[in-house]
């Protein structure tokens, strides 16, 4: 037997929200739960079963079966902090925007003396507003949202 020490595990009461939703799969339903963090602003957890297995749970049974997912939890019971930042970009195309997008927003965090370990640039440049071309300078202004776990 090791010698390693085991952590005792601690208890920490946060903000949740639970959801029950019904998802049609091809033919067949599934019941998925999803766990928020409300102050982390995460879905961490998620677990699907059958209708049949979600009525045993709700008979009182435990542990039943499913399939789940686990993610974020390095940011589960932190505060969740995002800031929208802009700054432009030579004009481009494509993927060829978003990666020079992710590259010039790394320096512009330096720039702004903002810790990139830190700081996480959500590079999925979803929105409409995201990239707009300027002609008179020929460039794009970029629009993105920066997040960090406190």
């Amino acid at each position: 037997m090791s010698d390693q020490k085991i952590a005792p595990l601690h208890d920490k009461e946060i903000p949740m929200k639970l959801t029950i939703s019904k998802i049609q799969c091809g033919s067949e339903n599934i019941v998925e739960i999803t766990m928020y963090d409300d102050d982390s602003n995460t879905n961490f957890a998620k677990m699907q079963m059958t209708p049949n297995d979600f009525a045993i749970c709700l008979m009182g049974l435990a542990r039943v079966k499913g399939t789940g997912v686990v993610r974020g939890l390095n940011h589960v019971g932190k505060k969740h902090e995002n800031k929208r930042i802009t700054y432009t970009i030579p004009d481009c195309n494509g993927d060829d925007r978003k990666k020079q997008a992710r590259i010039c927003g790394e320096l512009e965090l330096k720039k702004e003396g903002l810790d990139k370990e830190e700081w996480v640039i959500d590079d999925s440049f979803s929105s409409r507003e995201s990239f707009n071309y300027i002609p008179s300078t020929k460039k794009i202004k970029v629009k993105a949202t920066i997040r960090r776990w406190i």
